[in-house]
Formats: C-alpha cells, sequence, structure tokens
C-alpha cells in the first residue's frame, strides 16, 4: 500500500494547475468586405451638394429602411454594397450631378473585463481594438489572451496579449452588424498556496495523530 505522504506532492500541483482556455474559433475574420445589413443599424446617408437631403435612417424590423423622398428601400439581409447600389440608383433620379455616400452604423456589444462595458457605436472599418478602446481598454484583471470575438455561431479567440507584447495587429478585425467581444478575467486558481499548506499541515497532524495511537 502506497503511504500517504507519497501521494501529497502529486496531490498539490493537480489542485494548484491552472486550467487552460481552448480556442473555439477558426481563422480570424480580417476583412470588412461582405458586411451584411440587419434590422436596429443605421444607414447613413451624405448626400453633396443637397445637404438636407441627408441623414441617418434606421432598418426597421421588416428591413425596410424609410428615407424621406426616396421611401421605402429593402435593405435588411443584403450586403452593405447592394444597399450602397440601391440607394445611389434611387438617389440618381432625384438629384442631377449629385454625390452620395452610403454607410453603416451598427452597435457592437464589449462586455467583461473592460473598463466601461456597454453597447458601443461602430462602423464596417472599425476594429474590435478600436470597440474595446471605445469602452476604456482593458481592467487589469482582464486576460488578455482570451478575448473573444463572437460573431453568429463563431467564437473566435484573439490574443491581445500578443499585440501589446509585439506589437501585431492582432486586434485589428473588422466589426460587423451584430458582434459581441467578450473580454473575460483572468481564471481564478481554486487553491491558492496558502490554503494547499493549511491542508499539508492539517494531514501531517492526522499522520502523527495516527501514529501515537
Amino acid at each position: 500500500m502506497r503511504h500517504p505522504i507519497r501521494l501529497l506532492p502529486a496531490l498539490v500541483l493537480l489542485l494548484a494547475a491552472p486550467v487552460s482556455l481552448q480556442a473555439q474559433g477558426s481563422a480570424e475574420p480580417r476583412s470588412s468586405t461582405g458586411v451584411i445589413v440587419h434590422p436596429g443599424d443605421l444607414i447613413r446617408v451624405r448626400l453633396w451638394p443637397d445637404q438636407p437631403l441627408s441623414g441617418d435612417y434606421p432598418v426597421e424590423s421588416n428591413g425596410v429602411v424609410v428615407i424621406p423622398l426616396v421611401g421605402e428601400v429593402g435593405v435588411g439581409g443584403k450586403s452593405l454594397a447592394e444597399a450602397r447600389t440601391q440607394l445611389r440608383d434611387r438617389y440618381s433620379a432625384l438629384v442631377q450631378n449629385g454625390i452620395v455616400s452610403v454607410s453603416l452604423v451598427f452597435k457592437v456589444s464589449v462586455v467583461g473585463a473592460v473598463v466601461r462595458p456597454n453597447l458601443y457605436v461602430a462602423e464596417p472599418t472599425s476594429t474590435v481594438l478600436d470597440i474595446i478602446s471605445q469602452a476604456g481598454g482593458l481592467t487589469p484583471d482582464a486576460d488578455a489572451k482570451h478575448v473573444r470575438l463572437l460573431r453568429g455561431d463563431r467564437v473566435v479567440e484573439l490574443d491581445a496579449g500578443r499585440e501589446m507584447s509585439t506589437g501585431e495587429p492582432v486586434l485589428g478585425v473588422f466589426l460587423q452588424s451584430g458582434d459581441r467581444v467578450v473580454v473575460p478575467p483572468m481564471p481564478k486558481q481554486r487553491f491558492s498556496w496558502q490554503t494547499v499548506m493549511t491542508v499539508l499541515q492539517t494531514v501531517t497532524l492526522a499522520l502523527v495523530l495516527f501514529k501515537n495511537h
């Protein structure tokens, strides 16, 4: 029969070892192309020289955006490029020699170990780094190596610690409508060394008492 004391070092190492987090995503999305318009987004129209026709217009739950003079336009579920072409065609019938700029504005949630968790306004040219900066940056207890970008059914882990140490643009991932950014806190060890020493002392005392009987 093995002596209990010989098993204690292995038990201590097992209890003290942190649990590692496994990446759940595949290749990191780094392109701003193929952005899809969703209900709740804002279509931002800028028209020159007729500035009064410019504005930000919400995409309704049925995917339709209502723009003065232009009317209802179905943009939900379409790519930004498709929506842009559609709106420019509508404006061309109203304005001669006008310049029409169409962009998308959407909200991205940032939660977890950041200074100000909240919903923040983003555009297709905004990156994960931009949105974390809007949230005030990471807190001291943030697990920078496991920043998560949730996009649909995908979970992509981004090692922000690598960017901080090497300057590699790990967080230079363009955001899309519907994205969520999660910054987890550092995992806490189940047992501190003080707890482990208390356990060892208790076991040792129990063994001594056992021998004396």
